[in-house]
């Protein structure tokens, strides 16, 4: 029986004129992360942790929502997290705390070793809701597990593009002394669709990707084709959306950088 093996993740940045990353710098790197739906099945709580509702000004009530993606690993337990929502910085803690406390039955992809299933990290997100007081009642939290949203593609004639400084120079436009590549945080490998299993189509999508300097990424796009027909380089775009890195600097300010990113998709 056919089974996908772990996507090889290359980031390509070197190039003449980038300095090598500091190695007193942390090494916080998660990789073969998934995110669930299709072959890859979503964590199953087993204990849920919500942050007590803050005891506020009166005048102030706390009213909204705060979202935590998280990485979950193959036992269960939460190894990173990240607001991507905010409310304050008070909160956003509390929740943050909170989330490192939930444990899991871990996600699992179906295309494991010998025909099985086999638990993966994954990707999801924890949306803690805080609904204020109301007459009597005092204010409430509540938590929901659910999948973290697909990022919508960034125009390619976007000025982040325009304004991104590329890591592979050239005579016209050699890359600057000043310039330290970002490093990768968070790889999110690709899943195969069940349409390019049977194929049995295998190979790699290279892609341009701008990381901005927030560390997320911004504009990406195809620039080397594996499968249009079949939905893999849809999904290598799909989940390089979701990586982070520690942003690119010049000159130690963090700017935008083009890299080049190759994910391989490979059957045994």
């Amino acid at each position: 029986m056919l089974r996908e093996l772990p996507a090889m993740l290359l980031l390509l940045t070197s190039a003449s004129g980038i300095r090598a990353q500091d190695p007193g710098q942390p090494q916080r790197t998660w990789q073969d992360v998934r995110l669930p739906g299709g072959n890859i099945t979503m964590p199953k709580p087993r204990a849920r942790v919500v942050p007590p509702y803050p005891q506020l000004s009166k005048d102030a009530p706390v009213d909204g929502i705060v979202d935590v993606e998280v990485v979950v690993n193959t036992s269960g337990s939460v190894v990173d997290t990240r607001v991507t929502k905010s409310v304050t910085a008070l909160v956003d803690g509390s929740c943050v705390e909170a989330a490192g406390h939930w444990t899991f039955d871990p996600a699992a992809s179906r295309y494991g070793p010998n025909g099985g299933s086999q638990p993966v990290f994954s990707l999801v997100l924890l949306r803690f809701t805080f609904a204020p007081p109301h007459e009597n009642k005092a204010g409430t939290v509540s938590a929901q597990l659910t999948t973290v949203p697909d990022r919508e593609s960034v125009p390619d004639s976007d000025k982040q593009t325009e304004g991104a400084i590329r890591t592979e120079g050239s005579p016209a436009t050699p890359v600057p002394a000043g310039l330290q590549a970002p490093r990768v945080l968070r790889h999110v490998n690709p899943s195969y669709t069940d349409a390019a299993m049977r194929a049995k189509i295998q190979g790699t999508v290279q892609m341009a990707v701008v990381v901005l300097a927030n560390g997320t990424v911004g504009v990406a796009r195809v620039v080397k084709s594996l499968d249009s027909k079949f939905g893999l380089d849809q999904e290598a775009l799909r989940v390089t959306r979701h990586w982070l890195f520690a942003p690119g600097t010049m000159d130690g300010k963090p700017v935008p950088v083009v890299v080049t990113v190759i994910l391989a998709f490979r059957l045994h």
